[in-house]
């Protein structure tokens, strides 16, 4: 007979079913306001260890935490293991609880924050706990990604202008917009590709990579839709006509398409990091990602 048990699985099974060993850490990221939030967390641990330039973790949380969001903001945390006496376990409890905002959260803190040595250099970074015995500094390679939320952030806002308030000018910026993005997503997908071929990127990543800009496309594609579709309702002689206007629009000859195209151009490319080709050929900003030219959006 078997001396084990067979036990139920259930939700977060690694702490209900499972004597599963983790470290406790507590991260820290920078808020909106410049201030640093502390989450604690178990699901954490090395990722790429060897065989590139660079070292990596992995974290496991909810993309709706504060830490997630702040990471996902600018791409910096700071990892603080932490013991496991008492008075710290009861302080890591405490930080965990969800829904607190960073503030609300921070207020009564326990840990005592200090800049971290980077920070010493002069980078903008999230402060360190003084009672780690350990912490690991570190910037996610997400710049990229950034630089595309916010491009789509935009698009959503003029969108919700649109369609809530028949904003006729909200409803002009979102195809230009829109174009943008399309080229912002071909432009990371090459440079996705090149560091899959230089082995700097895990192939499990990819399939995530793929989906997600698959289906922040297909967000750009449903918002050019809406703002076609109200600058016809305002524009009733274009009924009959809407691919030649969306051809007009995307060869050239409209002025206020084309500035607003300009000015998102310049505005998300000029942040973006210029990924350099096993070849040695520059990839952002070429001739193809340049051009305003492009095919209608996916209908819905």
């Amino acid at each position: 007979m078997s001396s084990f048990k067979d036990l139920r699985v259930v939700d977060n099974f690694y702490q209900t079913s499972l004597f599963f060993p983790m470290p406790t850490v507590v991260i820290s990221t920078l808020c909106e306001d410049g201030s640093t939030s502390l989450g604690p967390y178990s699901l954490v641990q090395p990722f790429y260890v060897a065989g590139k330039d660079y070292y990596a973790m992995l974290l496991e949380c909810r993309n709706s935490s504060n830490t997630c969001q702040n990471l996902l903001r600018n791409g910096k945390c700071a990892i603080n293991f932490v013991t496991d006496e008492r008075k710290t376990f009861r302080e890591v409890v405490r930080l965990g609880w969800p829904g607190d905002k960073p503030a609300e959260k921070m207020k009564d803190c326990k840990f005592t924050l200090e800049d971290s040595l980077l920070a010493e250099q002069g980078e903008t970074r999230p402060k360190v706990v003084k009672e780690a015995f350990q912490v690991i500094v570190s910037e996610a390679a997400q710049e990229e990604l950034r630089v595309l939320q916010d491009s789509i952030d935009a698009i959503l806002i003029d969108t919700e202008q649109t369609f809530r308030k028949r904003d006729i000018q909200a409803a002009y910026r979102i195809e230009p917009q829109a174009q943008v993005a399309g080229e912002i997503i071909t432009l990371l997908k090459r440079n996705h590709l090149q560091r899959l071929s230089r082995g700097e990127c895990s192939i499990f990543a990819d399939v995530t990579f793929t989906n997600l800009m698959v289906e922040l496309k297909r967000i750009a594609d449903v918002c050019s839709n809406v703002g076609v579709a109200t600058v016809v309702r305002v524009r009733p002689e274009l009924a009959d006509h809407e691919h030649d206007y969306y051809a007009e629009l995307h060869s050239g000859g409209d002025e206020n398409f084309n500035r607003e195209y300009e000015q998102a151009h310049e505005r998300y490319f000029s942040r973006l990091h210029r990924e350099e080709s096993a070849s040695g050929e520059i990839v952002a900003g070429t001739e193809e990602a340049s051009s305003p030219e492009a095919d209608p959006p996916e209908a819905e």
